[in-house]
């Protein structure tokens, strides 16, 4: 079981280092300005947010 622990500890670093990766990269190349990039960035980020609480409430609702 210590095994098993210790992968699923490695799959999730490697997971995590990868979407940073991704997200800087991805920062880097935007075709728009920092300021413009964030501000999106940020909306999009209150969206998800939102929804995710809006689904959560409906779950929580449910049971």
């Amino acid at each position: 079981m210590d095994l098993n622990r210790k992968l699923w500890s490695m799959f999730f670093t490697g997971l995590g280092v990868g979407l940073g990766l991704g997200l800087g990269l991805g920062l880097l190349q935007a075709p728009d300005s920092g300021e413009r990039t964030r501000r999106k960035f940020q909306k999009k980020a209150e969206r998800i947010k939102d929804t995710m609480g809006d689904q959560l409430r409906h779950f929580n609702s449910r049971n």
